[in-house]
């Protein structure tokens, strides 16, 4: 089970929560306080959208860790 990967019609997404004490910290475009993200991987094929998943964990890893650091 991957825990991150959701499907929505036949197109896969990334869609991870942002723990509650970063919501103040890490922010939408427009400067609104994010509770999730939830981002298009662009795939129909579960393989391919697994493979991408592991490019968007490190990526939101990377961002929770420096909302923690400089926040």
């Amino acid at each position: 089970m991957c825990t991150y990967l959701e499907q929505v019609g036949s197109t896969y997404y990334f869609r991870r929560m942002v723990p509650a004490e970063l919501w103040a910290i890490i922010r939408t475009k427009t400067g609104k306080p994010r509770s999730e993200w939830k981002i298009s991987l662009n795939m129909k094929d579960r393989a391919e959208a697994k493979r991408l998943l592991l490019v968007r964990i490190r990526a939101t890893d990377v961002e929770m860790g420096a909302a923690c650091r400089f926040g």
